[in-house]
């Protein structure tokens, strides 16, 4: 196991323990849910690297290289839906959406 194969999956655990302790501590307010999404968009991210990393083939790689940059994309909106679910705590998922739109 090299170094960057052991940091990748130290990484995902360590995410995604964090993000589950931050929803058990309120698992009612908006910003904890939308925190543990993050989370788990994260490790899903690292999880795509550590299999490009250990890919055996071109293929695989492949595979895996077009895995991540699909779940990359998603980060920017992910990351706005916590900015504003820190900044409007009170509302509701749709109310949340709705203050997004353009």
């Amino acid at each position: 196991m090299t170094p960057l194969t052991l940091a990748l999956l130290s990484t995902q655990i360590i995410t995604l323990l964090l993000g589950f302790l931050v929803y058990l501590n309120n698992s009612k307010r908006l910003v904890n849910k939308q925190f543990l999404i993050l989370s788990v968009h994260l490790t899903t991210w690292a999880f795509c690297v550590l299999r490009i990393i250990e890919s055996s083939n071109a293929d695989a790689a492949n595979f895996w290289i077009r895995s991540a940059f699909f779940v990359t994309a998603f980060f920017p909106g992910n990351f706005s839906l916590l900015l504003t679910s820190i900044k409007f705590g009170n509302f509701h998922w749709s109310e949340l959406y709705r203050k997004r739109a353009p």
